[in-house]
């Protein structure tokens, strides 16, 4: 489904669905509503494996709420920091 529904049909979208796939697209219609699956699915232990781009998404909502690293957009400045 579109990045853009996550935001409009959020509880609808999670009473339907058993599990995600972030796939590869990036830079996504939503970069908001892929922030919001993602962590939500993290959150609640939703199986949600990520491919290409969408497990570097994975990785960057991982170390931003998780890790503390703050404001990372590019998986490449989570491992400098």
């Amino acid at each position: 489904m579109s990045t853009e529904r996550i935001d409009r049909e959020f509880d609808d979208i999670f009473q339907r669905h058993q599990g995600f796939r972030i796939a590869p697209g990036s830079p996504y219609n939503s970069m908001a509503g892929a922030w919001r699956i993602i962590k939500h699915a993290r959150k609640n232990n939703i199986p949600t494996p990520g491919t290409c781009g969408g497990s570097q998404h994975m990785v960057i909502e991982f170390a931003r709420n998780l890790a503390g690293i703050a404001s990372n957009n590019c998986i490449r400045s989570c491992w400098r920091s």
